[in-house]
């Protein structure tokens, strides 16, 4: 009987040690080689770029402050359809605190879903019966994937051309992750005069040098100060729309710099005509303002 309880004991160890290998993470902390979590990975992505035949492995990383989903990508060789994919992003825009995926193999990770816009993309042009199925864990929860291998299918394992742009230029986004709208787009009080007028943004009010993020995919044509927006940049991008960011205390942004969706452009300040630290934010259609809120996402 004693037996029987310990064989037990050792068969219930087992699985449990064997489901916590397989759905837990190894966690990188920073992307350096003294980071023995991350030369790990760094030497699996090594043997699979000499096409050694090597298992996949799944490690997780949790964003930081600065971090942008290109950095993270160069990081790992530029592997930017297998972090984007592996975590269902629709955009590069990225969190602080958000945790993410990192695969050690390159290539494409769909799911038959229409959940998530970007990955049905995909899908819709990808048999999936060529792909490798494989299970993973977001979330607390077991997902099954289908894997595109770019050593296997190195047709089907990248974006193309329009799915790169759609992953890029998929929606414009908040420049801000954490903030309140102090003061609508249309007519309102001025806060200064009290007359009414026409306020031809949004006012996000948030702490001093909070970061300011691009809205959305394009290049910087204007980088310069006047009394009322201050210290402000615009940012060009398709269909003649353009994006402004003002009253920043800061910027990193010069004119002509290529800037993705969440790319760092400053930080929240209240210079020029300013009541207190927020972001005037505009959109401009044709040279026209039209209201932020309804196409940010």
């Amino acid at each position: 009987m004693y037996v029987s309880k310990f064989a037990f004991l050792l068969l219930f160890i087992f699985l449990f040690l064997q489901f916590y290998c397989v759905y837990s993470y190894p966690f990188i902390k920073n992307f350096s080689n003294k980071d023995p979590i991350f030369y790990d990975l760094r030497a699996k992505i090594i043997k699979y770029n000499k096409r050694v035949n090597v298992p996949l492995f799944i490690y997780a990383y949790k964003v930081k402050e600065g971090d942008t989903f290109f950095k993270i990508a160069n990081k790992v060789n530029g592997w930017q359809g297998s972090i984007a994919t592996i975590n269902l992003l629709d955009s590069p825009f990225l969190r602080v605190g958000q945790e993410i995926l990192i695969p050690s193999k390159k290539g494409l990770f769909l799911i038959n879903s229409k959940e998530h816009r970007f990955n049905s993309l995909l899908v819709a042009t990808r048999d999936l019966t060529k792909s490798e199925k494989i299970k993973i864990r977001k979330n607390n929860k077991i997902s099954e994937f289908y894997f595109f291998d770019s050593l296997k299918q190195p047709e089907l394992s990248f974006f193309s051309d329009t799915e790169m742009l759609f992953f890029l230029n998929s929606d414009f986004i908040f420049p801000l992750k954490k903030f309140i709208i102090s003061s609508d787009f249309g007519f309102r009080p001025d806060p200064f005069t009290g007359m009414k007028n026409f306020h031809t943004g949004i006012d996000l009010a948030a702490p001093m040098n909070s970061l300011v993020f691009c809205s959305s995919y394009g290049v910087v044509v204007v980088v310069d100060y006047n009394d009322i927006y201050g210290n402000f940049v615009v940012v060009e991008h398709k269909n003649n729309v353009k994006s402004l960011y003002g009253h920043l205390s800061s910027y990193i942004v010069k004119k002509g710099d290529v800037l993705r969706t969440g790319d760092i452009v400053g930080r929240v300040g209240q210079t020029g005509r300013s009541t207190g630290p927020h972001l005037h934010f505009e959109i401009l259609r044709k040279g026209s303002p039209v209201n932020p809120v309804k196409i940010l996402k």
